[in-house]
């Protein structure tokens, strides 16, 4: 996906609210989920596959306990705003 005003691309799995806005959310926990207007949105490209020679670690009990929680934060500023 290319933003306007971003120098680069960003890679998110990609929600569209009812609210015509994007709710974007990086397979990486570190970084938080956010939305932006759908106006903002120059390109959005469908991710097809991914190809690795390394298996992924599986996800711990406190990271999935983390993301859980990060979810749930997330659910409740939506709700709030709503």
């Amino acid at each position: 996906m290319i933003l306007k005003g971003q120098q680069d691309f960003v890679f998110k799995l990609v929600t569209v609210r009812p609210d015509a806005s994007l709710l974007l959310q990086s397979l990486n926990p570190l970084f938080e989920p956010y939305t932006v207007p759908a106006e903002e949105v120059l390109e959005i490209w469908r991710f097809h596959a991914y190809t690795s020679r390394e298996i992924p670690e599986p996800e711990t009990d406190i990271r999935q306990l983390t993301r859980m929680v990060r979810d749930m934060q997330t659910e409740i500023k939506e709700w709030r705003r709503g």
